[in-house]
């Protein structure tokens, strides 16, 4: 059972987007889903290692830079 638990909740996460109808709660998710990995990884080197990374800042920045033009142009309005 406890090499079951993990592969349900794989399965269970991964086809969420299938059986939900709701878009904004999708997003929701998603985006909290991106806060928790971060979280995760800071809390990895500066709980358990206790080193500062600004690497981690970097390209959370880079990539929300990046993705804004990139959505502008391809992305319809949510209006």
């Amino acid at each position: 059972m406890k090499r079951a638990l993990p592969a349900i909740w794989l399965v269970v996460l991964l086809t969420i987007p299938l059986w939900l109808q709701d878009q904004y709660i999708l997003h929701v998710l998603i985006t909290t889903g991106i806060f928790i990995i971060a979280a995760m990884s800071l809390n990895l080197l500066l709980g358990y290692t206790g080193q500062l990374s600004l690497g981690h800042v970097a390209f959370f920045g880079i990539g929300a830079y990046a993705s804004a033009p990139a959505c502008s142009s391809a992305c319809s309005s949510p209006a």
